[in-house]
């Protein structure tokens, strides 16, 4: 259950999802698509990806007393000549994945969605193209800590722990 296995696994559940979903990219010309692991990085030129695409990257996580999770960014690529389709495109499509995660909520059995979940167009990129990102947010599986208290220091198993935080 770590991050690289959520990302594939959402990937995968988008490539699903996905199939037979396709967007006007140019002069009725339809296509669906592609969903791949990546990053986008501000100031890219969409990252040499052709549009339309899907890009899903994990990009922090954090783990606190209670739990652990990592938030995955979910990137969208829209090229068109057509103005409504530009807006409309990415809308529609971060609406179609909002609400499928949403109903499903659990990947892979493995993964479950968070609260908050955001998104926005990006105003960085101007005709023909438009940018989306999402912000999910997921519940991975935290480690757990093979330490037993109340033990004799000298008589304690520091597994994987290393030389340096040994007593």
């Amino acid at each position: 259950m770590t991050p690289a296995s959520l990302v594939d696994n959402l990937c995968a559940y988008l490539q699903e999802l996905l199939k037979d979903y396709v967007l006007e990219v140019q002069c009725g010309k339809q296509q669906t698509p592609k969903v791949l692991p990546g990053y986008l990085r501000p100031g890219e030129n969409f990252g040499g990806v052709a549009a339309p695409f899907v890009l899903v990257g994990a990009v922090k996580g954090r783990d606190t007393s209670e739990r652990a999770s990592v938030q995955v960014n979910i990137w969208i690529g829209i090229y068109s000549q057509d103005p409504a389709v530009l807006w409309r495109g990415p809308l529609n499509l971060l609406e179609h994945i909002r609400q499928a995660l949403f109903k499903k909520r659990i990947i892979a059995n493995k993964f479950s969605i968070e609260l908050p979940m955001r998104w926005e167009i990006s105003r960085e990129y101007t005709f023909p193209k438009c940018l989306a990102v999402m912000t999910t947010n997921w519940t991975v599986a935290r480690p757990i800590e093979e330490v037993s208290y109340g033990q004799d220091p000298k008589h304690v198993s520091w597994s994987g722990a290393g030389d340096l935080l040994r007593p």
